[in-house]
């Protein structure tokens, strides 16, 4: 154990990264640039991966934040700058950096998949995952600011 792992916490970290790269391989192998397709796939995964997971290792009550979260984003937010390097780079606006768009767009998936996970919206995870993509595409102020 100690030849491969720091301590167990190192462990589970290694755990939680190899379950859910695969379970992303599994729904995202063809997944090489940023379409809408690739992003709500991205997305329902990430739901899929951390409702299994919560369902069946649910963390304890105190915890705040779960403690892979960061790990989870920082993957999220790696497939998505993987993406945007596969973009025409005329795609991107000249104000808005990659990775501003990647960041940002990682914590709104995560934020959004870890609220329903942990029970918190009723709604069928493809239709919260739409949901979020109607957000995510179309932008807040496209959709309620005046």
């Amino acid at each position: 154990f100690y030849a491969h792992f720091a301590d167990k916490y190192e462990l589970f970290d290694y755990t939680i990264h190899t379950m859910y790269q695969e379970h992303l391989e599994q729904s995202l192998s063809d997944a090489h640039q940023l379409t809408y397709a690739n992003l709500r796939a991205l997305s329902l995964a990430t739901l899929t991966f951390l409702t299994h997971f919560i369902g069946h290792c649910a963390p304890s009550k105190r915890y705040d934040v779960l403690p892979f979260e960061k790990q989870i984003q920082a993957h999220l937010r790696d497939i998505l700058l993987s993406w945007l390097d596969n973009l025409d780079p005329l795609k991107i606006p000249p104000d808005l950096s990659a990775d501003l768009i990647a960041t940002a767009t990682s914590s709104a998936i995560l934020g959004a998949v870890l609220y329903h996970a942990h029970g918190n919206s009723a709604d069928d995870p493809e239709q919260y995952i739409n949901q979020l993509m109607t957000l995510l595409m179309d932008g807040i102020c496209a959709i309620v600011c005046d």
